[in-house]
């Protein structure tokens, strides 16, 4: 389902028919491009806090504080030692890539939506944006209570949202 979002363009209908209007000449390719790459990113960190959270990882970093929410040991060492810590920290540095990400795609589509009068398309950009900061809270909480299940639950079903409401803001640009 992810690559036919991708890949499934307005015009793909015509195109099959023999009509081909062109890609560079739909407005929201620009914005388009800017979705894929949030969904894309969305995906993947969701896989890295998979395997984060199958192999340990979150627990090699250390817990209780926020220095070992950005992975800054006793000391203040800027790079862990161990590799599950050094996955751990990947997990939390390219959440931040992709919360950029997220937040780009999120402003680029709200504005396109604003352009073209679409309430739907402005709702799902400004819903990804107050999903992503509630996930970067829950993130934070659960380095904070030491992997605690019910924030580690909480922060998987949001990032689904998450994916969920950006996908769907992705396949409304066409």
């Amino acid at each position: 389902a992810l690559g036919m979002s991708f890949r499934t363009r307005p015009g793909w209908l015509s195109f099959n028919a023999g009509e081909n209007p062109g890609e560079a000449e739909h407005p929201a390719s620009p914005v388009r491009s800017w979705a894929d790459l949030a969904v894309a990113a969305l995906v993947a960190e969701m896989l890295l806090g998979a395997f984060i959270r199958h192999t340990g990882a979150g627990e090699a970093l250390g817990s209780g504080d926020l220095t070992a929410a950005l992975g800054l040991g006793p000391g203040g060492a800027p790079w862990p030692a161990s590799e599950p810590a050094r996955w751990g920290l990947l997990h939390r540095l390219s959440a931040l890539v992709t919360a950029a990400l997220v937040a780009t795609a999120a402003h680029k589509s709200w504005w396109f939506a604003r352009r073209r009068a679409d309430g739907a398309g402005q709702a799902l950009a400004v819903a990804a944006v107050g999903l992503l900061g509630v996930e970067i809270l829950l993130g934070l909480l659960q380095v904070v209570t030491g992997l605690h299940p019910v924030p580690a639950t909480l922060h998987l079903a949001l990032a689904v949202l998450l994916l969920g409401t950006a996908l769907a803001g992705r396949l409304r640009l066409g």
